[in-house]
């Protein structure tokens, strides 16, 4: 299934996570592997892919969210269709790719956070 450009998110995917192995070994996979395969989704079914590295700020002493925790941020956005699971009799839909690394498990710590841009209140209000 292609999404055109013009297409709006339905979803948003978040991945905020650290790595089991070196900085180097980790950015070495997930931009070598993972980066490439979101690219391919991107073509195939998703509206956008886009990772950033989190930089460092000033954190307060006991700070519950600590904002320097995780190494790299990932958004995924998807349409509604991507995220249905198909009937049965028909081919299933393309999600996300996984390739693992040759160091084994990468990701040592992770956390989710799917977003719905219809559903977003302003907080500003």
């Amino acid at each position: 299934m292609h999404v055109p450009p013009e297409a709006e998110d339905t979803v948003i995917d978040v991945y905020f996570f650290n790595y089991k192995v070196s900085v180097a070994e980790g950015e070495d996979w997930y931009l070598g592997h993972h980066v490439r395969e979101g690219r391919l989704m991107k073509r195939i079914s998703t509206a956008h892919y886009q990772t950033w590295k989190s930089i460092k700020m000033p954190e307060e002493k006991g700070s519950l969210l600590q904002p320097n925790r995780f190494h790299r941020i990932t958004e995924l956005g998807l349409p509604e269709a991507a995220l249905a699971w198909p009937e049965e009799g028909t081919p299933p839909r393309t999600r996300l790719l996984y390739t693992m690394s040759p160091f084994g498990n990468v990701l040592g710590e992770w956390r989710n956070i799917v977003i719905r841009p219809n559903q977003a209140k302003d907080l500003l209000e």
